[in-house]
């Protein structure tokens, strides 16, 4: 992916909504971390996003129908598969970045960035406290 798709995607404003956002968190930060690290193994996906592989694997099968990914098997890894992003998802990302910022802007209405700094250290605490491992 080129740097200019990357850039203006991803702000620290995104990983605070991921923070807060639960129902259709798996695709979009699926997608986030294809933009930012395009062809990541499934595995490494999975351990990234703190999903079961399984899950992983029926969030690529949704992408791959909607044709924003495809699998490539990795070079040398029989049973490895990469995932890489589409023309389409190209096409899409900078509407996802104008759709996001409206959601952003009316949620943080009236929110200051030192407050939004603070919030943003309690939800990772708290995210880091939950975690089992």
């Amino acid at each position: 992916m080129s740097a200019n798709a990357q850039d203006g995607f991803l702000n620290d404003t995104d990983e605070f909504g991921f923070l807060l956002e639960e129902v259709p968190r798996v695709l979009r930060r699926t997608l986030a971390y294809l933009i930012k690290t395009e062809g990541m193994a499934q595995t490494e996906l999975a351990n990234c996003l703190e999903q079961a592989r399984a899950t992983i694997v029926l969030t690529i099968n949704h992408l791959e129908k909607l044709e924003i990914v495809e699998r490539r098997s990795a070079e040398g890894g029989q049973r490895v598969w990469r995932i890489f992003l589409r023309p389409k998802a190209i096409e899409i990302i900078a509407e996802l970045r104008k759709e996001a910022e409206v959601v952003y802007q009316k949620m943080l209405q009236g929110i200051s960035k030192a407050d939004l700094a603070t919030i943003r250290i309690a939800l990772e605490k708290m995210v880091g406290n939950a975690r089992v491992c």
